[in-house]
């Protein structure tokens, strides 16, 4: 039933050489949700790599439920290369 989880950013700020905060919403399980992301951008032999980094409380979107042996919070780590 909810097969995609949706960004969309709404702000982009430079925060270092490298470095950039963009904040945006995110759809989880029909939520929709502002978060913010940290993006750090590399060169590495003619690609660009991007790094990105957040945290969400999972149980903001309904997911999982209550547990007393899984976090709420969730880390978010990702790595594209263009």
């Amino acid at each position: 039933k909810f097969g995609q989880i949706a960004f969309e950013s709404t702000s982009v700020k430079k925060t270092g050489a490298n470095e950039m905060k963009i904040t945006g919403l995110i759809t989880i399980k029909g939520v929709q949700k502002s978060i913010e992301l940290m993006v750090t951008s590399k060169e590495n032999g003619g690609k660009t790599s991007l790094l990105i980094s957040g945290t969400l409380n999972r149980r903001d979107f309904g997911v999982g439920g209550y547990s007393l042996v899984l976090s709420d919070d969730v880390k978010l780590d990702l790595k594209i290369e263009v």
